[in-house]
């Protein structure tokens, strides 16, 4: 009796130290689990990384005028690292960007800045309006991320025409150009 006592305590005994010690499929889970649960750190920690260099690098370019959005996680890093840091970085660079761009905080003299608008406005004008009109723009204001200036037709006489251009992270692009429209407040003339 003692023997069967000692025998099923023994086995109880193993059984314990094999179902603590992880024997089994359940340590494979366990481990396919942890290496997911990195995995996914890794993809984080790129992420994060990508965003704070993004940022940083659009900002600059906003404040130069430019935009050129190229991420460089360096080498050596895992892919799910890789793939993180590459999303984190576009979006920090468009956040960077837009934030130059909306301070106003641009190196770029205002010169440059109402050349580049007044490009923009007759590009948009020709796009929208009949052949082989020709334009001028006169009276451009710049407000913040908006601009406004009327296109003079100098190939035909016709009435003036108002030209709203809205800029973002790409540049100059055109919202509205007609007669009916009704001016910002910002804009005088």
């Amino acid at each position: 009796m003692k023997l069967k006592i000692v025998a099923v305590g023994l086995f109880s005994l193993l059984f314990l130290f094999a179902l603590f010690a992880g024997c089994g499929s359940n340590k494979n889970q366990v481990s396919e689990s942890e290496n997911e649960l990195l995995k996914q750190a890794d993809h984080d920690n790129g992420v994060s990384q990508g965003y704070s260099d993004g940022f940083e690098g659009g900002y600059e370019d906003g404040k130069n005028g430019i935009s050129n959005p190229q991420p460089h996680p360096g080498s050596g890093v895992s892919a799910e690292f890789a793939a993180g840091y590459g999303e984190g970085f576009i979006n920090g660079y468009e956040d960077g960007n837009s934030k130059a761009v909306a301070e106003g905080g641009s190196d770029i003299d205002e010169s440059q800045e109402k050349a580049a608008v007044e490009s923009a406005m007759l590009s948009f004008v020709k796009s929208n309006a009949v052949p082989g009109l020709e334009f001028k723009i006169q009276n451009i204001i710049i407000h913040e991320n908006d601009a406004a200036g009327i296109a003079v037709c100098t190939s035909e006489k016709l009435e003036n025409a108002l030209v709203l251009m809205k800029k973002d992270s790409t540049g100059w692009h055109g919202v509205d150009f007609g007669t009916g429209i009704e001016p910002p407040s910002w804009y005088s003339y």
